[in-house]
């Protein structure tokens, strides 16, 4: 298929979008510790992408694991679990981690988009 695709001169899309959901869409159990559901969105140009953040990522993994195949994923590092623990034991580094982080995020060329439901409002209607 992409072979025919690029035999037509077919251009593909100037932006990536990745969607990731966070809560349950359930409206018969609510947690009143996480009452919400969220859809969000990261809209990313293609160029962007390729010459900015893959390698600042990737740098960024690089020099605390000292491999890229670490997911950072959003809860592991909050709850400092996983290949995320050694953030418990060392406020110092977790200081610069999360510094580092920020900085990267920061600096990114992407567009964040969200929707928020409170599902405990959302069920009274």
């Amino acid at each position: 298929m992409y072979q025919k695709d690029l035999e037509k001169n077919v251009k593909f899309s100037d932006y990536i979008i990745y969607a990731d959901e966070s809560g349950d869409h359930s409206l018969n159990s609510i947690d009143p510790d996480y009452p919400v559901f969220v859809l969000a969105f990261c809209v990313i140009r293609t160029e962007d992408y390729l010459a900015k953040i893959v390698s600042s990522v990737q740098r960024f993994k690089f020099n605390y694991w000292g491999h890229d195949s670490v997911i950072l994923h959003e809860r592991e590092i909050r709850k400092q679990e996983g290949v995320f623990s050694f953030l418990r034991r060392n406020p110092e580094l977790r200081d610069k981690f999360y510094a580092e982080l920020n900085t990267l995020v920061e600096k990114s060329s992407i567009t964040f988009i969200a929707s928020v439901i409170n599902k405990v409002e959302h069920s009274k209607k």
